[in-house]
């Protein structure tokens, strides 16, 4: 008797598990809808309550080709989460962007690929003005990308070098330029 009890229990737990965990799961696979546009294959598969940070951006960095970049947040200013979709057959295999370890409100103004690295591969960065909270004039911050192959790296020696100083802001094309001068 104590074992049926327990098999009931047990088996309880595991389908109330199934059914809250199916709510709040992610898809790690996605696919276009016929016509959709890559801005509203975004805002589809976003989690619900968030909204786009940045046009949706689609490139050829790392190994791969016609990678999807989503960055995505709950309000206006708040740090982005970042999501690349790379191509898997018919479908889109979903990789999460590391976290920064700069929490504070970006706004995200360019999207890019470049070589920031000492591979030959470009690299996915993303230029942001920054607001430090402080007090004091927002920055651009650039946050450099790497993928292995495998997951995304956050290169936060190159992005720090990339940094511009408090009060100014930075082109795509003043970028690549400080990049070009690090020798890359």
């Amino acid at each position: 008797m104590v074992d049926q009890n327990l098999k009931i229990v047990v088996w309880s737990v595991l389908l109330i598990c199934s059914l809250v965990g199916e709510g709040y799961s992610q898809e790690s696979d996605f696919s276009f809808r016929q016509g959709e546009t890559l801005e509203e294959f975004g805002k589809r598969i976003i989690p619900k309550g968030m909204k786009l940070a940045h046009t949706v951006v689609r490139g050829n960095f790392g190994s791969t080709e016609n990678n999807i970049v989503i960055l995505f947040h709950e309000n206006e200013g708040d740090d982005y989460i970042g999501w690349v979709l790379i191509p898997s057959g018919m479908t889109y295999k979903k990789f999460v962007l590391p976290a920064t370890g700069f929490p504070i409100g970006n706004t995200v103004e360019a999207i890019f690929f470049a070589n920031a690295d000492s591979d030959t591969d470009r690299e996915l960065l993303v230029l942001c003005t920054v607001n430090s909270g402080a007090g004091g004039a927002p920055f651009g911050e650039v946050f450099v990308y790497d993928w292995d192959g495998k997951q995304f790296k956050y290169l936060e020696d190159i992005s720090d070098k990339l940094t511009i100083e408090q009060g100014e802001k930075r082109t795509v094309q003043e970028v690549r330029k400080r990049l070009k001068s690090l020798g890359y």
